[in-house]
């Protein structure tokens, strides 16, 4: 099936973009580029293959890149804030506490160093 096999590609593309970009801010219009379709399209799209929006993923997947720098790293909470792509402390601790249910400062202090 030729539109499934496109379909997948297309999915790979934005998360290979998503995964290379997440520290920048990323428009709807600028990844609706990269998949070569309308800002619409590319919604229905996305929300279809993954079951989120487009910014529930790029918040998840920076929420996760926040995670394992508060657990292997020592660089100050709101270093790591803006190393993860938020422009703001406050949208960060948002974000952060909707995800994982407790503050960034909490979590760094009940994971860190579990990886080593």
């Amino acid at each position: 099936m030729p539109t499934s096999v496109s379909g997948e590609n297309r999915l790979k593309r934005l998360i290979d973009f998503i995964s290379e970009n997440y520290t920048n801010d990323i428009s709807l219009e600028e990844i609706a580029v990269v998949a070569a379709m309308t800002p619409n399209s590319f919604c229905r799209f996305f929300k279809s293959r993954t079951n989120k929006t487009a910014f529930q993923f790029i918040n998840e997947y920076r929420i996760s890149k926040a995670c394992q720098m508060l657990i292997n790293g020592e660089e100050s909470i709101s270093k790591i804030c803006f190393e993860a792509g938020f422009n703001s402390f406050s949208s960060f601790n948002r974000t952060f506490k909707k995800y994982k249910k407790i503050s960034p400062g909490e979590f760094k202090d009940k994971y860190r160093g579990l990886s080593k």
